[in-house]
C-alpha cells in the first residue's frame, strides 16, 4: 500500500513536469492521456489486490498510526445514549404512562454501542380491576426493545 502511494504521488509529480515543460499540441494531450491511465492503474491496482486477498496494509494498524482520541468517543456515545433515552421516553410518554427510562450501555472492541440494559421508572401508577397496567407496560417492553434491538429481558420496569 505504502508502495502505491509513493507510485501515485510520483506519478503526479512527473504529469505536473511534463504539462509544463511540453508545449501544446498533440504532443502534450497524448503525454497527458499517458499519464492519466497510469494513475487509473496505479489507483486499481490495491483494488484488484484486495479481491485476491493479497491486500496489507503494512506497518498501519490501529494502534500506530490512528490514535484514538476516547474524549471524542465518550461524548459521541454519551449523546448518542441521550438520543435514544428521548426516544425511549417518548414512547413511554405515548403509551401515557408517568415514568423515565435510562439506558446502560457499553462499547465493544470495535467500537460498536451495545446497549446492556434499560431502566423504565414508573412513577404513580395504580393497578385495579379498570386499569390494564400490566399489559401496557409488557406491551412497553416489547415496543422498547423492537426500538433497541435488544430482547426483552434487557428492559427492566421499576415501580416507584
Amino acid at each position: 500500500m505504502k508502495n502505491v502511494i509513493i507510485t501515485i504521488c510520483f506519478l503526479i509529480l512527473l504529469s505536473f513536469f511534463s504539462e509544463n515543460i511540453l508545449p501544446e499540441g498533440k504532443m502534450k494531450a497524448a503525454v497527458k492521456s499517458v499519464f492519466s491511465c497510469l494513475a487509473i492503474l496505479c489507483v486499481l491496482s490495491p483494488v484488484k489486490d484486495f479481491l485476491e486477498g493479497d491486500l496489507s496494509f503494512g506497518e498501519i494498524n490501529a494502534g500506530s498510526v490512528f490514535d484514538i482520541d476516547y474524549y471524542y468517543t465518550d461524548k459521541y456515545f454519551s449523546s448518542y445514549k441521550d438520543r435514544m433515552e428521548k426516544t425511549v421516553n417518548s414512547i413511554i410518554e405515548t403509551a401515557e404512562i408517568d415514568g423515565s427510562a435510562t439506558i446502560t450501555y457499553s462499547v465493544d472492541d470495535r467500537y460498536k454501542f451495545v446497549v446492556e440494559k434499560v431502566t423504565v421508572k414508573i412513577e404513580k401508577s395504580v393497578i385495579n380491576s379498570e386499569n390494564d397496567n400490566i399489559h401496557i407496560t409488557d406491551e412497553l417492553r416489547g415496543q422498547i426493545s423492537r426500538y433497541l434491538s435488544i430482547s426483552n429481558e434487557k428492559v427492566v420496569i421499576v415501580y416507584e
